[in-house]
């Protein structure tokens, strides 16, 4: 083996290692952990790579597994690559050799340098980069936006109207919207802040005639998951927390779910589901 294939398979090897302990803990479904098997696919993969002698495949591997750290703003990350491997890694090279280009141009021209902008103005802010720099990259954001702003009210594209909005003590928020696609939707959204703030849930019915759906989701710090599905608009379906690790859906028992778990866990952070089935 060459050292630069050496170079990529020890990377790559602390990169899952790396991922597993610090990303892929942050959701667990009735006991079952949904990136084992992904990243054990990853380290198959990454094998056949490194057998086939493919570098630049090696490079986008490396690429796409760091990109959720990007978001992250993950700076122990490289810490971590060179205390396991010896080797020293910028996780924000590739956001800066795209963003160098438009920063050249001094002006954003699309979605996807607006949220590579938007990325390396977040950088800027967590590392202490200069003022200057820092004002330079919200200027091209805040030029950006007036132009869209401008562009859309000459095109009068608004759809959406919100019909009603509550936010309760309790700390619930109900809200409904149509939209007036040439399809019709219906959108009914309850959210439910857990007593400790930690999380929350969401009790959606929402789509057409043809997809409707009605479902549970759950949402942690760093993750989030759909805990209970149905086909239809069911409008008697309710939930509430009972304590901070326990949830409660009141269903009936003639409904049959697509998806229906018991048990959610992120981290150290351990929801159960109780069932009133009426």
């Amino acid at each position: 083996m060459g050292p630069v294939l050496g170079k990529y398979k020890v990377i790559l090897f602390a990169t899952l290692n790396y991922l597993e302990e610090h990303v892929g803990k942050s959701l667990v479904l009735d006991n079952y952990n949904p990136s084992t098997d992904f990243y054990q696919q990853e380290r198959i993969q990454i094998e056949k790579y490194i057998a086939q002698r493919k570098i630049v495949s090696l490079q986008k591997k490396l690429s796409s597994l760091t990109k959720p750290l990007q978001f992250k703003f993950d700076l122990n990350f490289p810490l971590y690559i060179k205390e396991k491997t010896g080797y020293e890694i910028d996780l924000f090279e590739d956001l800066r050799n795209r963003s160098a280009s438009i920063i050249a141009q001094a002006e954003i021209h699309n979605q996807k340098q607006l949220h590579d902008i938007g990325l390396l103005l977040s950088l800027y802010n967590e590392t202490g980069a200069l003022e200057k720099d820092i004002n330079f990259l919200k200027a091209l954001i805040l030029n950006y936006h007036k132009k869209e702003t401008d562009s859309r009210t000459k095109r009068n594209t608004e759809y959406t109207k919100i019909l009603h909005k509550e936010i309760n003590p309790d700390g619930e928020s109900i809200s409904v919207i149509v939209s007036n696609t040439p399809i019709p939707k219906h959108y009914h959204e309850k959210i439910v802040i857990a007593p400790d703030n930690s999380k929350k849930i969401r009790l959606i019915q929402g789509g057409n005639n043809k997809h409707p759906l009605t479902y549970i989701t759950i949402e942690f710090l760093t993750a989030s998951a759909i805990v209970y599905q149905l086909i239809g608009l069911y409008t008697d379906i309710e939930v509430t927390w009972k304590d901070n690790a326990t949830l409660i859906i009141k269903t009936k028992k003639i409904y049959s779910p697509m998806l229906k778990h018991t048990q959610i866990r992120s981290f150290e952070n351990i929801v159960t589901i109780e069932y009133i089935e009426v």
